[in-house]
């Protein structure tokens, strides 16, 4: 029996890193011996964003580094980059065969009879589908029909859209490549939401699916004591605190909560922090979190391990061009599976940072309990949509 996975993971992004982790995970619980095999692509080309140029808001052309900042931001890089490595190389397997994620046409009969090859294709997690083609090339993530091996989406998600509602003439080709999947599980319902309003694909046949890092259990996870040992112990003061350069407040928001008396550790290299520790492995990542008392963040994989922690989370939108016109994104998405949205903010000016600061202090009692069961909940759909999966290879 053989499986292949097609999402992101060469990427050195931990949480891209532990989604693509999950999935296999999920697949070796059910399909003990069966070979797995994640698609080894040519780079993760994604559709040029005509709007980038157009700075809007919070965003910043540039970053706030000086030379000798970057030069260090530079070294941990190389040395993140090496440790990921190492981690794929351990926990993965692929073939040598490469193909570009939006085949060329001399790769396409080639991508068919090794995509036959297999019994089962996974296409998920993670903004898998944010794109459909490229001048006209097709991505592997949406597969022509001519691929006859059993095919599922699994928490595939679309981000906010914003890519493929742009290209409406796509829409017949798109249902049509979805039309022979055994079951489509999308992970938020802004993707759900396409397929539906815009595919015209029955909502039954839909299905809403966690992301697949809620298939792997805490205790995998671990930071040595040596790489936490500057973090503060027991003063409920610890944010971890992950904006990118280009977020144009992220120097007068770190100012803001160092004036409150919060220490602000970091897995990027920020010189704003107390504490930056870039060079860690996913899985060191995911146990940083355990040491943390907030999650100020803009990004998805910080807000679900603030959750799965039970950690107070405050997720921050300041990329408009990234929202649709609903101000939709996928960071919002999972608040919304918790019930949180409160703990979402879209900063646009400066004005807008001391309230960021203020609902910090605006937890209430319950907090953890609520998201608790919320998780426990996430951890049984995933495994039920996940048990779906055994009879299509019986």
């Amino acid at each position: 029996m053989r499986i292949l996975i097609i999402t992101y993971w060469k990427e050195t992004n931990p949480g891209t890193f532990l989604q693509a982790y999950g999935v296999q995970y999920a697949l070796r619980q059910r399909f003990k011996n069966a070979e797995i095999k994640y698609l080894n692509y040519v780079g993760a080309i994604k559709e040029t964003d005509s709007t980038k140029n157009e700075v809007k808001g919070a965003e910043s052309t540039t970053d706030d580094l000086s030379i000798w900042q970057k030069i260090v931001h530079v070294l941990a890089s190389k040395k993140r980059t090496k440790l990921f490595q190492q981690s794929q190389k351990k926990n993965m397997q692929w073939d040598e065969r490469r193909f570009s994620m939006y085949l060329r046409s001399e790769e396409e009969n080639v991508f068919t009879e090794y995509a036959n090859s297999f019994n089962l294709i996974v296409i998920g997690s993670d903004t898998i589908i944010e794109s459909c083609a490229i001048n006209g090339k097709w991505g592997i993530m949406w597969p022509s029909t001519d691929i006859k091996t059993a095919k599922v989406y699994f928490a595939a998600s679309a981000d906010s859209a914003v890519n493929l509602l742009k290209h409406k003439e796509l829409y017949r080709e798109q249902r049509k490549r979805v039309s022979d999947f055994k079951q489509i599980g999308l992970r938020d319902y802004v993707t759900m939401n396409f397929f539906k309003d815009c595919l015209n694909i029955d909502i039954r046949q839909i299905n809403k699916q966690p992301d697949p890092t809620f298939f792997l259990p805490i205790s995998i996870f671990s930071i040595s004591e040596r790489k936490t040992k500057y973090i503060p112990k027991g003063t409920g003061r610890v944010i971890f605190y992950h904006f990118d350069r280009c977020f144009k407040y992220r120097k007068p928001l770190a100012k803001l909560l160092h004036e409150k008396g919060y220490f602000l550790v970091t897995s990027e290299y920020d010189p704003n922090c107390d504490l930056s520790l870039k060079s860690l492995t996913p899985f060191e990542w995911a146990g940083l979190f355990a040491h943390c008392d907030y999650v100020l963040t803009e990004r998805f994989h910080d807000t679900v391990f603030a959750m799965r922690y039970k950690i107070p989370v405050l997720t921050v939108d300041w990329r408009l061009r990234i929202m649709n016109d609903k101000m939709e994104s996928k960071r919002l998405s999972i608040l919304k599976d918790f019930d949180c949205t409160e703990n979402h903010s879209v900063i646009r000016t400066e004005s807008e940072l001391p309230l960021i600061v203020e609902k910090l202090s605006t937890f209430k009692d319950g907090y953890k309990e609520k998201v608790t069961v919320k998780v426990n909940e996430m951890i049984e759909r995933a495994n039920y949509l996940a048990d779906r999966l055994v009879p299509l290879l019986e």
